[in-house]
């Protein structure tokens, strides 16, 4: 392998012109503040050609790195001694460092170096070459010009002409690089086996961190440290790619929904226009068969009107002759009566005759009280028979009343009067045992009247009102609420109302939000400069009471800032900025409790049931109606539908019970006057039925009488009263009639064929009238409807009805009274979704709830849907097929396919570590790093494994699929997270290093058990605890060199690998397993120590390089090569390199 030979320094830190020749391992020691950095950070600064990112300049010093390095080439090129304010050696210096390797199997040489400008006026050095020579051991002789006032160094010009003519004469080749990589690349390619090595980066961090040391806590710290390459993947171009495609794809959506939104409108337009078609159709065809029954009516009431004229006139016919007949023999009658008169008797008989008279005069008196006990106890019997609210009212307030009127309807039965009642004084005494009716009824109808007060109008008329508030303005507000945000939208401004920019995150603080918001749910959020002027009409119509109770935010105070955990502000989420703030700064302060205790401790609290406390007093807070979230209105539109029917059914039962405690009062009311008057019951119908006794003896005498007149005079009077009894019930009917006619009589007819007649005339003079404006209406409604489509309504209407004109006519009215509601709730339906509309377009549409729906809405909602269907959505469409094949192109280039190659780094970087460390055991251990998935990133390593595969695994994360139902669903969840969330810190997916964690395994040859080195950290020695590193960092190091690939008996192969003091701290026998492993491996061990370690590097080092400070400043440097003799004679006093055979000999010589 290439060994280092010789480093060559002119004017580096204290020393001026030196050559240190070297061979094999190489032990640098000296005192404290020596000088041995110094050396060893000038190896360093060539091996890395002054690369500001890679070197560790006296990384001894600062091993923790906890403050800024104060060594820098700038300063050891002009002799810096450090202290504060101390001028420097050297105020400008042109410094060579020179580093010459040799093969020592083919003698091939190869020398590189550079050269430094530096001044004391500037900070930094000027690196003014880098070179390299193959095929020349460059030393101090050809970095300066000899001459009389001593060696200057060469400048690069001068040194490029002296190496080239030693090229020239002695063979090689002159390179000279713009950039450390190029330089370090070019040594390693040079210095290295075959020609491989392990990568510029690979070496340079293994090189310094081998330089740096810092003692392995933790493998995969390690592994991702010394061996991968700080190469992170690139995902901020990934993230605006993938937010501008969402942000296109959300306003596509945006689009599509309302052109959604656009559809339903245009629907329930459609839906609208139908039924108002419909209504004119209906309208036609219910005034179409108007006219045909009025027509009908018309030729009805004629075709009437001759029958009842020709009945009217024949009844008159009969009545005239009747009437001449009934004079004829009343006359007759009365010549009969004058001659009985005459007679003996004829005194007597009319004395009875005039007490007859008188005695049925007094009989309709005495009826008079009878009839109104019987109206009165009938009407109150029928109470028993009723049902419903009142009577179980009565039967709860009187139930002794209720069991007497049962009794009285048993009692009245089916008898009427005269007989009736059959059995009066059982009546009177259950009349007797009843209440006092007249406080009853009394009650009765105060109960009435308080609960016709009680109706719920106003009830009923609020809900109908709230109903119409969300119609108009789609949100759960009051009306005054919904007219001051109209006319807002009239004046052009954007109000939004807190209620329905707010979501509430947790439902089961729904309660609490409502109550703590309370009033502040309806509050208007305008920017500043259109709050002011909305405050301004609130003071302006204060006096109106339009805008009573409407509240404005004065958004001029509010702040912005972020909600804390367990407050009610952090379960209300709010997309404008402005009612966030203001959230934040009405409830930011509340927190949400679950105790009694926990309410109490001071502050503002709230608990889920509504218990608030403001800091000292606590209160049970009401919740009232649902308003917060825009699923609200909905929902309180459904509450307030459901209060509406229940208040009028109840006002149905109230009118009810109204009428039917009226109805009970009327019943009674008559008992209780008859109860109350002088005569009773048992009284009235005894008085009546003494009467009648009277009469009917009476009518026996007058009998009597006249058979004692002339026999045939009476039967001639007999004869003549029946005749006019005969003409008086065909006049007037006979009840026993054998027909209707006949029972009804003659007027009866006459006065019904008047009023059929009076009726058709009646028919006729207003049928005409009638039909003249059923024609006029049906004329006018005829031009505005389709004559075509009202036909074949018409046909069907009539084939429905059989030709039948009313049915045509009460479906029409039918169904113009359920086009009556189904139309104005169309209409709502229509303005409720221009209204949801501008909601949630935030489009200012300038519609009232007067716009006509067919001439401005439908026109509107058309052009719209089209300008947006065809310019908009396919313009964003088309920068959304651009913007996916970006981010599918980013996606997949920038890290799928970026993660993929640096997955195959790890393996490959891992797999040339193992190899090397394969070849070499140490310990009689063989180690290996064995590599697996982070828990955090397994599953992104498999998605991407499967995504170079099958691309369109990814699709979801492009809406092409739902990402549930992904079998990679996780990891394109965290995919999405890593692009989208702006909180997360994204840059740890960025470093592949992470994706994985590694362990080093330690294997017995002889036993086969492995031991991690995870457990050997628990219960190693200190020195154990090193070992592994020291293992580990030299693998990498050959790793880096020879690419795991490493032969001592083929030539070639660079292998300088520096370790400052920390290494001479492990015990001498793992620092002497150590150095054997390290030449196995190929590396050539550059060592510092303090002087103490003299005698190890004697023992084991092919050079030593002495540093001394003979003073302050000049620094010394002495090389010496330890022979093997000396080696052998120091190994031989050293007890630890004795043989077992050689202790026990001296062990059994010392024995007594």
């Amino acid at each position: 392998m290439y060994e280092l030979v010789n480093v060559a320094l002119i004017d580096w830190f204290l020393l001026g012109r030196q050559d240190i020749p070297m061979r094999g391992a190489i032990g640098v020691y000296g005192e404290n503040r020596s000088g041995k950095s110094t050396l060893l950070d000038a190896i360093q600064t060539a091996m890395l050609s002054n690369d500001k990112n890679a070197l560790q300049l006296n990384a001894a010093a600062n091993p923790e790195k906890k403050r800024k390095n104060r060594r820098s080439v700038h300063g050891y090129c002009l002799g810096r001694l450090g202290g504060a304010g101390e001028a420097p050696l050297r105020e400008s210096a042109r410094s060579h460092i020179a580093l010459a390797y040799r093969d020592p199997v083919d003698g091939r040489a190869v020398s590189t170096g550079l050269i430094f400008e530096a001044r004391q006026s500037e900070t930094r050095e000027d690196t003014t070459a880098r070179w390299l020579v193959a095929g020349l051991t460059v030393d101090s002789s050809d970095l300066v010009v000899s001459g009389p006032d001593g060696d200057v160094a060469r400048s690069w010009p001068e040194l490029e002409a002296h190496l080239e003519a030693r090229c020239a004469a002695e063979g090689g080749e002159v390179r000279v690089y713009m950039s450390p990589s190029e330089h370090v690349g070019d040594m390693l390619h040079f210095c290295s086996q075959s020609g491989q090595h392990g990568g510029i980066d690979q070496f340079r961090r293994a090189f310094a961190n081998a330089v740096s040391f810092e003692t392995i806590d933790d493998e995969s710290q390690f592994v991702r440290t010394y061996v991968l390459d700080r190469d992170p993947i690139s995902i901020r171009g990934l993230r605006e790619s993938m937010r501008n495609y969402r942000e296109i794809a959300d306003t596509i959506r945006r689009l599509l929904q309302q052109v959604k939104d656009l559809d339903a409108i245009l629907a329930a337009a459609s839906t609208h226009a139908t039924l108002v078609e419909e209504k004119f159709h209906r309208l036609w065809l219910l005034r179409r068969a108007r006219v045909l029954i009025a027509l009908r009516e018309v030729r009805k009431h004629r075709k009437a009107l001759r029958k009842a004229q020709s009945e009217v006139a024949r009844l008159k016919r009969i009545i005239e002759d009747g009437e001449r007949q009934t004079l004829d023999l009343r006359e007759e009658k009365q010549g009969l009566e004058r001659s009985v008169r005459t007679s003996e008797v004829a005194g007597e008989l009319a004395r009875i005759e005039l007490g007859l008279e008188q005695a049925k005069r007094e009989l309709a008196e005495r009826l008079a009280p009878v009839q109104q006990w019987e109206l009165a106890v009938t009407r109150a019997a029928t109470i028993p028979g009723q049902a419903g609210a009142a009577l179980d009212l009565l039967r709860e307030r009187s139930p002794a009343l209720l069991t007497a009127l049962s009794t009285l309807q048993r009692l009245t039965g089916a008898d009427t009067l005269p007989v009736w009642p059959a059995d009066p004084d059982a009546m009177v005494r259950v009349i007797d045992q009843m209440p006092d009716l007249d406080a009853l009824c009394r009650t009765l109808r105060d109960l009435a009247d308080e609960s016709l007060r009680g109706l719920g109008n106003q009830e009923v008329e609020d809900l109908r009102r709230r109903l119409d508030a969300i119609d108009k303005t789609g949100a759960a507000i009051s009306l005054e609420t919904g007219a001051f945000l109209l006319d807002l939208e009239a004046e052009g401004f954007a109000p939004k109302l807190v209620c329905s920019e707010i979501e509430l995150l947790d439902p089961d603080w729904r309660d609490a939000a409502e109550a703590i918001l309370g009033r502040d749910r309806e509050a208007v959020v305008l920017p500043p400069d259109q709050a002011r002027r909305a405050i301004l009409m609130l003071r302006q119509n204060r006096h109106s009471g339009r805008y009573r109770g409407c509240r404005v935010v004065n958004t001029t105070r509010l702040e912005s800032g972020r909600a804390q955990k367990g407050t009610l502000a952090a379960i209300l989420r709010a997309k404008d900025p402005l009612v966030a703030a203001f959230i934040l700064h009405r409830v930011g302060n509340v927190r949400l409790v679950e105790t009694e205790a926990e309410l109490q401790e001071g502050g503002r609290a709230v608990t889920k049931d509504c218990a608030y406390c403001d800091g000292l007093v606590t209160e049970i807070r009401q919740p009232g109606e649902r308003k917060i979230g825009v699923d609200a209105s909905g929902a309180l539109r459904r509450e307030l539908e459901s209060r509406l029917r229940q208040a009028q059914d109840a006002q149905t039962e109230t009118r009810a019970l109204v009428q039917g405690l009226r109805g009970l009062a009327e019943r009674l009311g008559p008992l209780a006057a008859a109860r109350a008057q002088s005569v009773g019951l048992v009284d009235a119908v005894q008085d009546y039925r003494d009467k009648q006794r009277q009469i009917d003896g009476l009518r026996g005498q007058v009998t009597l009488l006249r058979d004692h007149v002339n026999p045939d005079i009476s039967r001639r009077i007999a004869e003549i009263d029946r005749d006019l009894l005969i003409l008086e019930l065909e006049r007037s009917g006979d009840p026993d009639g054998l027909d209707s006619d006949s029972r009804k009589g003659a007027k009866r007819l006459l006065e019904e064929a008047l009023r059929a007649e009076g009726t058709a005339i009646t028919g006729c003079n207003s049928g005409l009238p009638e039909l003249v404006v059923a024609l006029n209406s049906y004329r006018e409604e005829r031009g505005r409807v389709l004559f075509a489509p009202a036909m074949e309504l018409w046909r069907a209407e009539r084939a429905r009805s059989r030709g039948a004109l009313p049915p045509i006519a009460r479906a029409c009215d039918d169904r113009l009274a359920g086009l009556a509601e189904e139309i104005p709730r169309a209409n709502k339906a229509v303005f409720g979704l221009i209204f949801e509309f501008r909601r949630t377009s935030q489009r200012d549409l300038g519609f009232t709830m007067e716009s006509s729906i067919s001439e401005e809405i439908v026109p509107w909602a058309s052009r719209l849907r089209s300008d947006i269907a065809d310019k908009d959505l396919a313009q964003h469409r088309r920068r959304a097929d651009e913007a996916v094949d970006e981010a599918q192109k980013l996606l997949k280039g920038n890290f799928v396919n970026m993660l993929r190659d640096r997955f195959e780094r790890v393996t490959n970087a891992i797999a040339l570590l193992n190899n090397v460390l394969r070849q070499h055991a140490f310990h009689n251990e063989r180690y290996r790093f064995d590599v697996e998935a982070d828990a955090d990133f397994a599953g992104l390593i498999d998605l991407v494994a499967a995504a170079t595969q099958d691309e369109t695994i990814l699709l979801p994360l492009f809406g092409g699929a739902a990402i549930e139902a992904s079998l990679h669903a996780e990891s394109l969840k965290m995919i999405e997270a890593i692009l989208m969330e702006d909180d997360l810190d994204y840059s740890r997916y960025e470093d592949y290093r992470n994706y994985f964690r590694f362990s080093l395994v330690m294997t017995d040859i002889e036993t086969g058990k492995a031991t991690t080195f995870a457990h050997r950290l628990g219960v190693g020695s200190g020195a154990e605890k090193q070992v592994p590193f020291y293992v580990a960092i030299g693998a990498a190091l050959a790793s880096a060199y020879h690419n795991g690939i490493y032969a001592a008996s083929k030539p070639g192969g660079l292998g300088l690998a520096l370790f400052d003091e920390a290494f001479m701290k492990m015990d001498p026998k793992n620092q002497r397993e150590v150095l054997h492993f390290y030449r196995e491996i190929g590396l050539q061990p550059v060592l510092a120590g303090p002087k103490g370690g003299k005698l190890f590097m004697q023992k084991y080092m092919d050079t030593l390089v002495k540093v001394a400070r003979p003073s302050y400043r000049r620094m010394t440097i002495t090389v010496t090569h330890p022979g093997t003799a000396l080696k052998e004679a120091l190994m031989s006093e050293d007890p630890s390199e004795w043989s077992r055979e050689r202790l026990e000999r001296l062990y059994a010589s010392l024995r007594p």
